[in-house]
């Protein structure tokens, strides 16, 4: 996720919030967009590569949110969310041998 990548708000997938907290995992300043539960258990906030590594399934009611800022939020209708999530998890899975 960069941050000139706009969405569509959707609720209970992609929130609007104030500012995006760090990334959990990172621990360096990176920021975690993402608030989802992890296959560990709790539940973290997480830059994309960790969402990727330890989600347990895509975004939605009881697996995780993707916080975006009011500056991300779409003016027209991009690829939906699901389209662009799917080709990530796809490429990295492919880039790992997953």
């Amino acid at each position: 996720m960069t941050s000139e990548t706009k969405y569509v708000p959707k609720e209970g997938e992609i929130v609007v919030v104030g500012s995006i907290p760090d990334c959990n995992f990172c621990m360096n300043g990176t920021p975690g967009p993402y608030d989802f539960a992890t296959w560990m258990g709790p539940w973290a906030n997480g830059c994309e590569r960790h969402w990727i590594a330890y989600r347990v399934g895509l975004l939605g009611m009881g697996v995780g949110q993707l916080w975006i800022t009011i500056d991300q939020v779409a003016d027209s209708e991009p690829p939906t969310l699901e389209q662009t999530l799917a080709a990530r998890v796809r490429a990295f899975d492919d880039a790992h041998g997953s």
